[in-house]
């Protein structure tokens, strides 16, 4: 059997970013419990951090056989689709994590990145066509955007999803808000992204088919990042603003030197 000091060697190493040492002493413990589905998630974010993208969903839908009832694997898997640009496989697996974890804010925050980026997407087409799904989409990214900050109150993790949802359904007030209130909790803006960081799962549930979009992601070309919200990044904002006042500050005193230097 794993021991705990195994499993905690491996979520320090990645929260350390160590993703091949990782999934190298994950490979081991996985050779000697391979039915274990919260090694297969952990194997999955390793993958995923080493941008190993087709093995990494490959975990994720071995751990979704093995924990059927968990939304990590769907997590994992709505990221990778994410980053090959597959937004409506993203926002299917998204869902798919909230409708499992309904509680669970890591859900909400994966389907703020993925379901605001897919409306994003639709908007910029300008097709009159997609107008009711986008009435529909947007509808469900303001929920989204609401439920992730009610159950994570604390996080600057959710607030940033919400920025990030907002933004992509044309609330950029609200969603400045969100950023400030972001940059308050933590004014640094570091943190592994949305759905990779999720806790490893535990316990068996009752068997389910797996859902479609664990599939393999159709393009294995490398990552792409989503489409990116309109503005600073709330991560980038409160720097941004430092930096700005700190080249002013050096131009200012430039000037004042020059005009008194004889």
């Amino acid at each position: 059997m794993t021991s705990d000091a195994d499993r905690s060697r491996v979520l320090m190493l990645l929260d350390s970013g160590q993703v091949e040492e990782a999934a190298e002493l994950l490979g081991l413990l996985l050779a000697a419990e391979p039915e274990d589905g919260a090694l297969w998630c952990l194997n999955g974010r390793a993958l995923l951090g080493a941008g190993k993208l087709t093995e990494a969903m490959a975990s994720a839908k071995k751990a979704s056989d093995l924990l059927p009832q968990s939304p990590e694997p769907h997590l994992i898997a709505s990221t990778i689709l994410g980053r090959v640009d597959d937004l409506e496989g993203s926002t299917r697996a998204a869902r798919e994590a909230v409708r499992l974890g309904p509680n669970d804010p890591s859900s909400w925050e994966r389907l703020c990145y993925a379901a605001g980026s897919l409306l994003n997407e639709l908007g910029a087409s300008g097709e009159r066509a997609v107008l009711s799904r986008i009435r529909e989409l947007s509808d469900e990214v303001l929920t989204a955007a609401d439920r992730v900050v009610a159950l994570a109150p604390t996080e600057s993790a959710a607030y940033r999803a919400r920025a990030h949802a907002l933004m992509c359904a044309r609330r950029p007030d609200l969603a400045q808000e969100a950023s400030r209130r972001a940059d308050q909790i933590d004014p640094i803006g570091v943190g592994p992204p949305a759905g990779a960081e999720a806790s490893p799962v535990t316990g068996p549930a009752p068997a389910a088919d797996a859902p479609a979009a664990l599939s393999a992601p159709q393009s294995t070309a490398g990552p792409a990042p989503e489409p990116p919200m309109t503005g600073i990044p709330p991560a980038l904002n409160a720097w941004t603003k430092r930096i700005a006042l700190a080249l002013v500050i050096i131009l200012v005193l430039t000037v004042v030197a020059a005009i008194f230097t004889p």
